[in-house]
């Protein structure tokens, strides 16, 4: 069980969960059969299921976005989720951000599509550095996922998006969310968070890991039910 607070409702609520994670030594794992993992559970939830993978790298490693702020990252961030380009340029403007990087972040608010259709798009617009490493190892690792076969018909779909982003800090990596039709929440999200294991190890780690959404997959249940 978890509890979150609701901007709606302005109360915390029941959350009901259940995941896995991968804790390992630094160098021994990339976190793949973890999202593997995820990926053949959203093929058991729904016959029509979606996996969305995003980076966080392609913020936490540019160093204008680490300088400023943090109510200042919040709101580049909240614009980025709401795929708000319009409201993100005057935002950018106001902060006096330089223009190679504000066309990156700018960029992040619409780049969705296969993985390998958006890196080429990233190279080929030349959208920064950030960007395109954070495409290329979510590449890396989609292009690792085993050929669909008879049985696999019902895989989920696999999408790039950098407008999924997450303000909570301790996601440094790879982060992604699931689909399944026709619920309009997500019903799975992950991602990875070294720096958060490191605080309760002695010694160098990599973490990622997920959760399900019982409460999500309950709602969806009683639909198909009726």
């Amino acid at each position: 069980n978890v509890f979150r607070f609701s901007n709606k409702t302005h109360q915390y609520g029941l959350h009901r969960q259940i995941g896995a994670e991968e804790i390992s030594p630094e160098g021994m794992s990339d976190g793949f059969e973890v999202l593997e993992l995820a990926r053949h559970i959203l093929a058991l939830l729904g016959s029509s299921s979606v996996l969305v993978l995003s980076h966080m790298g392609f913020l936490l490693s540019n160093q204008w976005y680490l300088d400023q702020t943090e109510a200042e990252q919040e709101q580049i961030i909240s614009y980025i989720a709401q795929k708000n380009p319009h409201d993100l340029k005057k935002y950018l403007t106001q902060l006096r951000c330089p223009e190679a990087v504000s066309r990156g972040l700018l960029a992040a608010t619409r780049l969705s599509g296969k993985p390998d259709t958006v890196l080429e798009e990233i190279r080929s617009e030349h959208w920064g550095k950030e960007l395109e490493q954070a495409a290329e190892e979510v590449c890396a690792l989609v292009q690792r996922f085993p050929a669909a076969t008879a049985i696999e018909e019902k895989m989920p779909t696999v999408l790039l998006d950098f407008s999924l982003v997450n303000p909570l800090s301790y996601y440094n990596g790879i982060i992604f969310q699931g689909f399944v039709k026709p619920c309009s929440q997500y019903v799975l999200s992950g991602g990875r968070y070294d720096k958060l294991a490191m605080r309760f190890m002695s010694w160098p780690c990599r973490a990622i890991g997920f959760a399900v959404e019982l409460n999500v997959l309950e709602e969806l249940w009683q639909q198909e039910r009726t």
